[in-house]
């Protein structure tokens, strides 16, 4: 939230957040805009790279993720 309260304090500049995680970090990342809209802001941004990581049951079956997907 340390983006946000750098965009509060700099209205004339534009924050942008590199959001930046695997599928856990997504939800705290949707909150810092939704904070972003409650407040307001038109200077906040997020730049998002999240990562999913593939259920280990795959790997312990034997199989992947892509080995499940049809052509």
């Amino acid at each position: 939230m340390d983006a946000l309260a750098l965009a509060v304090a700099h209205p004339d500049r534009r924050v942008v957040f590199l959001a930046v995680g695997f599928e856990t970090t997504a939800s705290a990342n949707a909150m810092a805009v939704l904070r972003a809209a409650a407040l307001g802001l038109t200077n906040f941004s997020l730049l998002v790279s999240h990562i999913l990581v593939p259920c280990a049951a795959y790997f312990n079956a034997g199989r992947t993720p892509t080995s499940e997907r049809v052509p």
